[in-house]
């Protein structure tokens, strides 16, 4: 048996599904926002977590060994300072296999 190598580019990264919805009141270190995005393969990624004025205040990273990213936040800074108000995220996912991605 021989195996030869299909000079095949690998398939892009892709979101198939995200439940993203917010914990009422705002999360807690008891009841932290736990988000999940079910992408198209494992990844390693990046979720930025800013003011409503684009000020960051947590940065959250890890590498999934399968296609849906958990990410959990209890709502403080960096420093261990409470976020008040709303908020924004953004996730930043690359294949494991390949470049990396926005979605």
């Amino acid at each position: 048996m021989a195996l030869v190598t299909a000079d095949v580019p690998t398939s892009p990264l892709a979101q198939t599904e995200a439940q993203t919805d917010p914990v009422p009141s705002g999360p807690v270190t008891s009841n932290p926002w736990k988000p999940v995005w079910q992408l198209s393969k494992p990844s390693t990624w990046t979720l930025t977590l800013a003011t409503g004025t684009g000020t960051v205040v947590r940065t959250l990273t890890g590498t999934s060994t399968a296609a849906a990213v958990r990410a959990s936040w209890d709502g403080y800074r960096q420093d261990g300072t409470r976020v008040n108000g709303n908020y924004t995220w953004t996730l930043t996912a690359g294949p494991r296999d390949g470049p990396r991605a926005r979605t």
